[in-house]
């Protein structure tokens, strides 16, 4: 009956539901305070994989994803974890194409080397980039 009995507040979803009805999800006192409380530690673990980078960055960018889905904190923090999960997701896609077109050279010096060891006019040649497709692609 009284707001000072709710201690704390945390909005956890709003969410249309018909034409003119909004569902508002929130936790008071000590479920608010534990969502608050790991959303700080949440925030941590991302500014530890900020210093990450290439292949261990793309681990842990994957682990974290995955974990704040499950988490319960307030929504608006959650957004911005998200926000800092894609940012660091470029990150990891940058790193990616930058190894790729420094690879660009070594595939070309074994696909000359193997088609100058066949005696044929066709070479069939297997390179493993050990990157997404659509990368290689570009």
């Amino acid at each position: 009956t009284n707001t000072k009995e709710a201690e704390a507040f945390c909005l956890l979803s709003e969410e249309g539901i018909a034409k003119g009805i909004r569902r508002i999800v929130f936790v008071t006192k000590e479920d608010a305070k534990k969502a608050m409380a790991t959303a700080d530690e949440f925030a941590g673990k991302i500014k530890a994989a900020e210093a990450l980078q290439g292949f261990e960055l793309e681990a842990q960018t994957k682990v974290l994803s995955v974990e704040l889905d499950g988490l319960t904190l307030s929504a608006t923090r959650k957004a911005d974890f998200r926000d800092q999960l894609n940012t660091l997701t470029k990150k990891v896609i940058a790193f990616k194409k930058e190894r790729l077109a420094g690879m660009t050279d070594e595939i070309k010096a074994q696909a000359i080397a193997t088609g100058k060891a066949t005696g044929g006019n066709k070479v069939v040649f297997r390179f493993d980039f050990g990157i997404e497709g659509k990368l290689a692609k570009n």
